[in-house]
């Protein structure tokens, strides 16, 4: 059995603050990986936990749901200075553990996105062997397969097909809008506008440029009224 030193301060008074159970669960959870990467500064990002499946299976829960839970516990834990919230220079979010190595090592760098996916990668929401083709397009092209992006593309499949899928992923490439967002409006487009023998009806230069965009625009607003 390998064993993770946890700070003190957890153990303390940290630890009869921490009134969510998920907050902890949360904070626990990172100081595992942090032990599993290497090097003096050692980050975690949002996106190795959305996809961490002993977090959704110690929290009971997926998808969206998952990532809202997760962003609020991280977000209790930086108020509490548990965690220090950081940024690299491309703007993807970081926490460190608010300990003095780590304080230290963070005094010190300069480039964060050096430091960014070092060591091992969590147990992801799906294994290698049971993901579809179109899960590992995505993870290639696109970013990591979050439990809330492997709902989405698993209903997409459902709904549209793999190589509609594949095609959008690819021209999302092209316009480098690397995102399930973009990807998802180009499939609603195709959706209602049709596609013929397998390509779109209208013109496909003019489907990649501002129709794109515009439905990418329309899908965001939307999202951002269901969550208020």
């Amino acid at each position: 059995m390998a064993w993770v030193p946890v700070p003190a301060p957890l153990l303390g008074g940290l630890l009869a603050d921490i009134s969510d159970p998920a907050e902890l669960k949360l904070v626990l959870r990172i100081i595992w990986h942090i032990h599993q990467k290497k090097g003096q500064l050692r980050p975690v990002q949002p996106s190795e936990l959305y996809s961490d499946r002993v977090i959704a299976d110690a929290f009971g829960l997926k998808g969206e749901t998952l990532e809202i839970t997760i962003d609020n516990a991280l977000k209790s834990a930086v108020e509490r200075g548990v965690l220090i919230y950081a940024e690299t220079t491309q703007g993807e979010p970081l926490f460190i553990l608010n300990i003095q190595p780590e304080r230290a090592a963070l005094a010190a760098t300069t480039d964060l996105t050096a430091v960014v996916g070092q060591g091992k990668k969590s147990e992801t929401w799906d294994s290698p062997d049971d993901r579809p083709a179109v899960y590992v397009l995505y993870e290639q092209n696109i970013g990591p397969l979050t439990p809330h992006i492997a709902e989405r593309l698993r209903e997409a499949v459902d709904e549209h097909s793999e190589k509609w899928i594949s095609d959008a992923i690819e021209i999302a490439v092209e316009n480098n809008v690397r995102n399930w967002k973009y990807v998802s409006a180009i499939l609603e487009r195709w959706q209602v506008e049709g596609r013929v023998d397998g390509e779109p009806r209208r013109d496909p230069e003019e489907l990649q440029q501002e129709g794109y965009r515009r439905a990418f625009e329309k899908y965001v607003i939307g999202r951002q009224r269901n969550r208020r």
